[in-house]
């Protein structure tokens, strides 16, 4: 069973507001993570790292001594990077998370106080006994900033038909969409569809060439009984015509998986638009060559437990099962209130 574990763990006494407190701290720091990385990259494309503090490559790259040790996340730089430095990483770009966190005054006085608690957790020293009770009371503050971040992953954006990934993927333009797009949706029952998104910060105006703020979201439905496994997809990615596969996994920003039949990628539209389009037809390629038939018509509990599972073996802007893969512009549910 995959809770036998922590069952145990509670088992044998362990202070139970003290595995909550670390349960809750690590809700609202991957929580911080994912909005960091989102911004940058939505603002910089694969450039979003100059960013971060060169010390934090450096850690990283001291880590592959350890290869043999080493964790989904070993090639996510920001997973390395101090939570104090990621504080001041949020201060120093204010306005691409000032929409999502609190008034900056009180987002300051709040990662003060948040910092005291963390360096508690991360010495394994006792945690004071309101500890939880203020960890639980940020995510409550948090979390309408963290609805306004989801929805407008979620929020269609307009989009010209000018550029290399309009034309070539609304309008059926580029070789590979003309070569598989109406081949997917006969034989597999694989529908495509292009859409666009604009962060909070960004201005209002149409997706384009360049657009700082602007994403563009791939997104395949596989209709009936065709489904894909998202550790195969990623791999197959990665050795597709060597640095062509490679250039893909660059340019995507997030691989969200909402199920097995259910693919979105998302590409800042800052990067090159021919690259976006190409990279577009070589994960579409890939997710064909991936698909197989099953017979399962619906995914229940335990099957679903075990496919989401597969996010653990897989970089951290790979989501299986994820709330940014679920996202919706008006969801009817808190996204971090305990």
């Amino acid at each position: 069973m995959p809770h036998d574990a922590l069952d145990k763990l509670i088992g044998d006494s362990f202070p139970r507001d003290t595995l909550a407190l670390y349960g809750r701290w690590a809700q609202l720091e991957g929580w911080l993570r994912e909005l960091v990385y989102t911004e940058l990259r939505a603002r910089q494309g694969s450039g979003w790292e100059q960013a971060i503090d060169r010390r934090t490559a450096s850690r990283s790259d001291r880590d592959e001594i350890n290869g043999y040790m080493a964790s989904a996340d070993r090639s996510d730089l920001l997973s390395y990077l101090d939570v104090g430095l990621l504080f001041q990483l949020i201060d120093d770009n204010w306005e691409l998370f000032e929409a999502c966190l609190l008034p900056r005054v009180r987002w300051l006085g709040l990662a003060h106080e948040l910092l005291a608690i963390r360096h508690r957790i991360a010495h394994v020293r006792r945690p004071h006994r309101d500890d939880l009770a203020r960890v639980e009371q940020a995510l409550r503050d948090l979390d309408h900033g963290a609805r306004v971040f989801y929805a407008a992953y979620a929020q269609e954006r307009r989009f010209g038909n000018t550029g290399a990934v309009a034309t070539g993927w609304r309008r059926g333009g580029h070789p590979t969409a003309e070569r598989l797009m109406e081949h997917a949706a006969r034989q597999y029952g694989t529908r495509f569809t292009l859409r666009a998104s604009a962060r909070p910060w960004a201005p209002d105006a149409k997706a384009h060439l360049g657009d700082a703020g602007s994403l563009w979201h791939a997104q395949w439905m596989q209709v009936g009984s065709g489904e894909a496994d998202p550790v195969e997809f990623w791999e197959g990615l990665g050795s597709l015509r060597g640095e062509a596969g490679r250039d893909a996994q660059k340019l995507a920003m997030h691989v969200l998986w909402s199920g097995p039949g259910s693919l979105e990628i998302t590409f800042p539209a800052v990067e090159d638009q021919r690259a976006i389009a190409d990279a577009i037809g070589q994960c579409f390629d890939v997710l064909l060559m991936q698909t197989r038939r099953t017979s399962v018509a619906q995914i229940d509990g335990e099957a679903w437990q075990r496919w989401t599972a597969k996010g653990d073996l897989l970089p951290g802007r790979v989501q299986v099962g994820s709330l940014l893969s679920l996202a919706a512009p008006d969801m009817p549910f808190r996204v971090l209130e305990p």
